[in-house]
């Protein structure tokens, strides 16, 4: 295993873990979970991506609560900024300090924001209050990313990777559907500022697993000073850039699905819809995990950017009956998490050594970018569904090009490494 300076910091345990043969079908989430650290980590990933969904549902109602919508959109896009800008610093932070000691820290002082930005949401003015925001969202503890490093860390490139990538990429559909659903509840039946208590806590569940299981400490300290980063490397300046597009063509389905539905006059659907959309990416995610081991992830990325622009079009057979969206909407976001992965283990092949977690918050950031972007590139077209539909599969289509067009150098990247 490469390491930063020719030192190995992965201890003998894990070298024995990751060569593990992982098999197919089900047999690879049970080789890839079978060790307790492993569990620990996976389950530690769920609890900090349910706290992601849930934090910006409870944020956007508690400001809506105590002031109005405006205000409450305007908070949550200072806070949503201010995690998206400071994430490649922190995951700089882990990869020189090592994981417990910035978990710890971060942890603890975004508790304390988080209380300061509940306490002047109903008096500050609203540039105090943006302020909070941003700083609070500065301080958010990069559990996910960490835990995803981690998991690069402890397994080889192949199978036992591929699967950990697509776990990863299906935890996050879990939550996406779990969470925000929770939250509103949550909210609804007690109060939002009440509600803020068990986001924090599933937080702090998160930070404390990985900071107890003994990968955090010996495989990412590796002290790395790596000038600009990972984003020096011209591979995995290409991989962010790739990243873009299947979260771009992700945000704007879910976009049309939303606008589909309004304008049809079953509004109500909406959610349901979006829903769905993440069910059929968590399936396509686990079987993408079972058995897709067979390709390179260089090579899968053109294949699944490509069935999106193929799965896109989809969209148009229920805008006439709104019962095919069962179907549609699954169908449409079956790509999603297999997409999610490719990048994740693409990321991973072309990441120097000794830079993980900052190279997964540069992905995470490239991530939320692309999911801006797609909202951006089809809210022109609200009322022209078929010309947006069309744009992103132009888009798609073009990203699956590139990515087969790069593909070759980036394999050789990872061949080298």
């Amino acid at each position: 295993m490469a390491t930063h300076r020719g030192v190995d910091h992965t201890p003998s345990w894990a070298d024995a873990r990751v060569s593990k043969e992982s098999g197919t079908g089900l047999q690879a989430y049970r080789t890839l979970l079978g060790e307790p650290d492993m569990r620990r980590l996976a389950v530690a990933a769920l609890e900090a991506r349910l706290t992601l969904s849930m934090w910006s549902v409870v944020l956007f109602l508690l400001v809506a609560d105590r002031r109005d919508e405006s205000s409450a959109a305007l908070a949550l896009a200072a806070y949503t900024v201010g995690q998206a800008v400071t994430a490649p610093a922190r995951g700089r932070w882990i990869d020189r300090r090592g994981a417990r000691p910035v978990l710890l820290v971060t942890t603890s002082l975004y508790i304390l924001m988080a209380a300061a930005l509940v306490a002047v949401i109903e008096d500050a003015s609203m540039l105090v209050i943006a302020g909070v925001a941003v700083l609070t969202g500065a301080l958010w503890p990069p559990v996910a990313a960490t835990i995803r490093g981690l998991w690069i860390a402890l397994t080889l490139p192949g199978k036992g990777r591929h699967t950990a990538m697509a776990l990863d990429a299906v935890l996050i559909e879990v939550a996406y559907v779990v969470g925000p659903a929770a939250a509103g509840l949550l909210a609804t039946w007690t109060d939002p500022a009440v509600a803020v208590l068990p986001v924090i806590a599933l937080l702090v569940l998160s930070a404390v697993s990985v900071i107890r299981s003994e990968p955090a400490d010996q495989v990412l300290a590796s002290r790395s000073r790596g000038g600009w980063g990972p984003v020096a490397s011209p591979p995995f300046r290409t991989t962010l850039l790739l990243a873009l597009v299947p979260s771009l063509a992700s945000a704007a389905v879910e976009v049309l699905l939303l606008t589909i539905s309004h304008s049809g006059g079953y509004e109500w659907a909406g959610g349901l819809l979006l829903a769905g959309m993440a069910v059929g990416s968590l399936v396509g995610g686990l079987i993408f995990g079972a058995y897709g081991s067979g390709r390179t992830p260089q090579s899968w990325l053109p294949i699944m950017l490509l069935l999106t622009a193929c799965g896109i079009p989809v969209l148009l057979v229920g805008q006439a009956e709104p019962w095919t969206f069962v179907v549609v909407a699954p169908l449409v976001g079956g790509t999603t998490a297999p997409c999610l992965a490719t990048v994740f283990s693409l990321s991973a092949a072309t990441t120097p050594p000794g830079q993980r977690t900052e190279a997964q918050s540069w992905v995470n950031t490239s991530l939320a970018l692309g999911f801006a972007m797609g909202a951006f590139v089809v809210a022109p077209f609200a009322d022209q569904v078929d010309v947006a539909v069309m744009l992103l599969v132009v888009i798609a289509a073009a990203g699956a090009l590139a990515a087969w067009l790069v593909g070759p150098s980036l394999a050789r990247h990872a061949d080298a490494e």
